[in-house]
C-alpha cells in the first residue's frame, strides 16, 4: 500500500494526471533524493516524476513531514489493522453511495452517519448530510413556491372571471412570492377602478343613447307630422282649387261661347276690358295648373316617403318617351326663343319601365333646363350599350353652384340663391325624379359649373329577353282591356242624354255646384246627396244611371257608402265614379267601382268617362275566360276583376257554353290555342240572348 502524507498546500507535482496534481495538499508516496550537484529534489512516486522547483526550505519541511508519516504507530500497525481500515473505509463508502443514490432519487430525508474516526469518512459524512440538508431545503421552497403561485393562478383566474373581490396572498416568507402577491393586488385595485369608471361611463354612454333615441324618435315624429300636415294640406287644397278651376273654365268657356258673340260695341275701352277679362281668367286657369303641379308634387313626396308610389312597368321606348316629353314641354321653349335639340342613337333598346313616370322625370329636366336658360339651346341625348340606356339632357344656362350641386337631389333644394335669385318651382322635383329612377334600378346625376350651364344624366338597364317574355303577359292583358272597352263601346251607343240621371255624393257645396253645371251642360240630370247616409236613402226611392262619389264626407265615407251600394241587389249594376282628394285608386276598385278620378279632375276626361259609363248600360260588364291552363285564367280574372269587370272562368268547351248560358256575358276571351274554339262560337252564337256576344282570342306574341 502507497503511503500518504500530508503536504503543504503549495506543493504540487508536475504531472496533470497525477493524484498529487488533481488533490493540492497533501501528496502520496514522496521521498527527497539529492542531484548530483547536491540539490536536494522531491520525487513523485506515484508518477515517478521530480518536482524540480522546490527550494531548501520546502525541502527541510517535506524531509520533517515525511520522516513524522514514517515513524506514525498507525503506519507500522499490524496487517490486520490496515486490513480492518480497508474494511471501514469500504462500508463508509457504501454507506455513502446509498446516501447519494437515495438523494438522486429524490428523497430530501435522506441522512448517513459514520461511526469512525477516519477524518476522510467524516468530511464525506458532513459534506453529503449538508448536500441533503440543501436539496431538503430547496425541496420546501421549490413547494411553498408551487402552492403561492396555485394560489395566484387562483386568485388570477377569479380577477378573469369578474370577481372583483379576488386578492392574493402577501404573508409568504418567499420573497419572489411575496412580492408576486403584491403586484397582483395592486394590479387587481388598478382593475376594480378601471372597471368601476368603465361602468360609469357605459351608464353615461346608456344614458345619453336613451337620450339620443328619444330625440331622434321625436325627430321622426316631427317628420312624420310635417309630411303628414303636407300631405293634409295639400289634400285639403286640392278641393278648393277643384272649384276654383272648374268655375274658372266654366267661365272662361262661357266668356268666350255665349257672351263675346254677343258682344257689339265698338269702345276701345270695352274692348280693352274683354281682352284683359280673357288674359286674367287664362292666367287663373295656367296659375291653377301649376298650383296642381305643386300639390301632385308634395302628394308624390309624401307617398315616396310612406313607400306607396305606384309603379306600372310595361316594356317602353325611351325614344317615345323623350319624344313625347318634348312635344309636351315645347311651348315653355318656343315662348322664350330656346333651341331644343335632339339626338338619338337607334336603334334603342326596350327597357322595363313606367312610361308616364319616365315622361315626368323628362318633363321635370326639360322644364328645369328651360327655367334657368334665357338664350342658347337645350340639347337631349340617348345612348345606349348591352346594358344600359343613358339619357342626358344639357343647357346653356346660369349653372349651378358647386357647392349645390351634391346637395341639387335633396328635398326643396333650390339650384339658385334664395336669396338673390327667386326660386322657381317647390325643390321637389329633382328629389322625386331621383326617387323613380331609382325604382327603375337606375341611376341619375348632374354635371355643372356655375355660368357655364348644366347636363342632368340618368341611365337604366336595358331590359333582357327573359323580362320582355315576362312583362309582355302584363301588356297583352292591358291590351285585352282596351280592347273590351272598344267592344263595348260599340255595341251600346251613346243614348239621349236628357233621359239619363247622374248622382253627385259629396259634403261640399261648390264641388256638387260645379259638377252640377258642367253635367247640365252635357245634358244630364242632377241628382244631389250631401252624404253617404242621405244617399243611400234616396237609393231607395230613385235610382240614378250613375253616381259620382267622394269619400272622405260626414256620417259615412265614401268607401262604405261603394260597398253598401254593391251589396243592394237593387243598385250594385249602377256604374259608380270616385271623385276624391285620396289616391287609393287600388282600394275603390277592390270594392267594384268603375272608375277613380282624383281632385281637382279635367272636367272634360270626366265626362268623357260618364258618357261611356252611362252609355255601356247597367250589366255590360260581364267577361267568360276560357282556357285550360288555370293560371291563365286566374291571373287575366284578377286584373280585371279589379277594373271593374264581372268575370266568369270555363277550362272546356262544354264548360264554356253552360257558363255562357247562365251568366250571359258581354264578352267572352277564349285561348287561340284552344281546340274546341271554333265548336264553342258557333254553339254560344245560336244561344238566345249572346247573338250579338263579342269574342277576343288570346294567343302567342306573332299572332293577331
Amino acid at each position: 500500500m502507497k503511503k500518504q502524507s500530508n503536504c503543504w498546500e503549495n506543493t504540487r507535482c508536475n504531472n496533470t494526471e497525477c493524484a498529487a496534481y488533481q488533490n493540492p495538499g497533501f501528496l502520496t508516496g514522496l521521498r527527497t533524493v539529492k542531484n548530483p550537484a547536491g540539490a536536494g529534489l522531491i520525487h513523485c512516486i506515484d508518477c515517478d516524476e521530480f518536482i524540480n522547483d522546490c527550494n531548501k526550505e520546502d525541502l527541510s519541511i517535506l524531509l520533517r513531514l515525511t520522516s513524522r508519516i514514517f515513524k506514525s504507530k498507525q503506519l507500522k500497525s499490524t496487517k490486520n489493522e490496515v486490513e480492518k481500515l480497508g474494511l471501514e473505509l469500504s462500508i463508509g463508502f457504501s454507506d455513502c453511495f446509498e446516501m447519494l443514490k437515495k438523494l438522486s432519487l429524490g428523497d430530501p430525508t435522506a441522512r448517513i452517519t459514520i461511526n469512525t474516526d477516519n477524518w476522510l469518512l467524516k468530511k464525506l459524512e458532513g459534506a453529503l448530510n449538508k448536500a441533503g440538508e440543501s436539496i431538503e431545503r430547496f425541496i420546501n421552497q421549490t413547494h411553498e413556491m408551487a402552492i403561492g403561485l396555485c394560489e395566484h393562478y387562483d386568485t388570477l383566474s377569479r380577477l378573469a372571471s369578474g370577481d372583483r373581490s379576488a386578492r392574493a396572498s402577501e404573508n409568504s416568507q418567499n420573497e419572489l412570492i411575496s412580492k408576486l402577491g403584491m403586484l397582483i393586488n395592486q394590479e387587481a385595485s388598478a382593475l376594480t377602478q378601471k372597471i368601476k369608471e368603465s361602468e360609469k361611463l357605459n351608464r353615461q354612454l346608456e344614458q345619453g343613447l336613451r337620450e339620443q333615441k328619444k330625440a331622434n324618435d321625436k325627430l321622426k315624429e316631427l317628420d312624420r307630422q310635417k309630411s303628414d300636415f303636407l300631405s293634409m294640406v295639400s289634400h285639403e287644397l286640392r278641393t278648393p282649387l277643384t272649384s276654383i278651376l272648374g268655375f274658372a273654365k266654366i267661365i272662361n268657356k262661357k266668356f268666350a261661347n255665349i257672351i263675346l258673340p254677343q258682344l257689339t260695341v265698338e269702345d276701345e275701352k270695352v274692348l280693352k276690358a274683354i281682352k284683359q277679362i280673357h288674359q286674367n281668367i287664362n292666367i287663373i286657369v295656367s296659375e291653377g295648373d301649376r298650383l296642381t303641379a305643386l300639390i301632385n308634387n308634395v302628394l308624390d313626396l309624401a307617398k315616396i316617403e310612406a313607400g306607396r308610389i305606384d309603379l306600372n312597368f310595361i316594356p317602353t321606348s325611351i325614344s317615345e318617351v323623350v319624344e313625347q316629353s318634348i312635344r309636351a314641354i315645347s311651348a315653355i321653349f318656343e315662348s322664350k326663343g330656346i333651341t331644343i335639340k335632339k339626338h338619338i342613337q337607334d336603334p334603342v333598346p326596350t327597357i322595363h319601365a313606367d312610361k308616364d313616370r319616365l315622361i315626368q322625370v323628362m318633363i321635370n329636366l326639360l322644364s328645369n333646363a328651360a327655367k334657368f336658360t334665357d338664350h342658347g339651346e337645350v340639347t337631349c341625348t340617348v345612348t345606349h350599350n348591352n346594358r344600359f340606356v343613358t339619357v342626358s339632357v344639357a343647357d346653356t344656362g346660369v349653372g349651378i353652384a358647386s357647392a349645390k350641386i351634391k346637395h341639387i337631389f335633396d328635398r326643396f333644394e333650390q339650384g339658385v340663391d334664395t336669396l338673390t335669385g327667386k326660386p322657381q318651382g317647390s325643390g321637389l322635383g329633382l328629389a322625386i325624379c331621383k326617387h323613380i329612377i331609382e325604382s327603375h334600378s337606375g341611376k341619375i346625376w348632374a354635371e355643372s359649373a356655375e355660368g357655364k350651364g348644366s347636363t342632368f344624366i340618368f341611365s337604366l338597364p336595358v331590359m333582357s329577353e327573359l323580362s320582355m317574355e315576362i312583362t309582355s303577359i302584363d301588356h297583352e292583358v292591358t291590351e285585352i282591356v282596351r280592347q273590351l272597352k272598344d267592344h263595348v263601346e260599340i255595341i251600346h251607343p251613346v243614348q239621349a242624354k236628357g233621359k239619363k240621371v247622374v248622382m253627385i255624393i259629396d259634403d261640399d257645396e261648390h264641388i256638387r255646384e260645379l259638377l252640377r253645371q258642367e253635367l247640365e251642360a252635357s245634358g244630364y240630370k242632377i241628382m244631389e246627396s250631401e252624404d253617404g247616409l242621405d244617399a243611400i236613402q234616396k237609393l231607395h226611392k230613385k235610382k240614378p244611371h250613375l253616381i259620382i262619389l267622394d269619400i272622405m264626407m260626414p256620417k259615412i265615407n265614401g268607401y262604405d257608402t261603394a260597398a253598401v251600394i254593391r251589396n243592394n241587389p237593387d243598385t250594385k249594376n249602377i256604374p259608380i265614379i270616385i271623385l276624391s282628394i285620396l289616391e287609393d285608386a287600388e282600394r275603390g276598385y277592390r270594392l267594384g267601382v268603375d272608375r277613380y278620378f282624383t281632385k281637382p279632375v279635367d272636367t272634360k276626361s270626366l265626362i268623357n268617362e260618364i258618357d261611356r259609363l252611362i252609355s255601356q248600360g247597367e250589366t255590360k260588364k260581364k267577361i267568360l275566360i276560357v282556357d285550360e291552363s288555370e293560371s291563365a285564367v286566374k291571373s287575366l280574372a284578377e286584373v280585371l276583376e279589379t277594373k271593374g269587370y264581372t268575370v266568369g272562368k270555363a277550362f272546356s268547351g262544354r264548360e264554356a257554353v253552360r257558363v255562357a248560358k247562365e251568366m250571359k256575358p258581354n264578352l267572352i276571351i277564349i285561348d287561340a290555342l284552344l281546340k274546341e274554339r271554333n265548336e264553342i262560337t258557333k254553339a254560344i252564337r245560336f244561344e238566345k240572348g249572346l247573338e250579338n256576344v263579342c269574342f277576343i282570342l288570346l294567343g302567342a306574341h306573332n299572332e293577331n
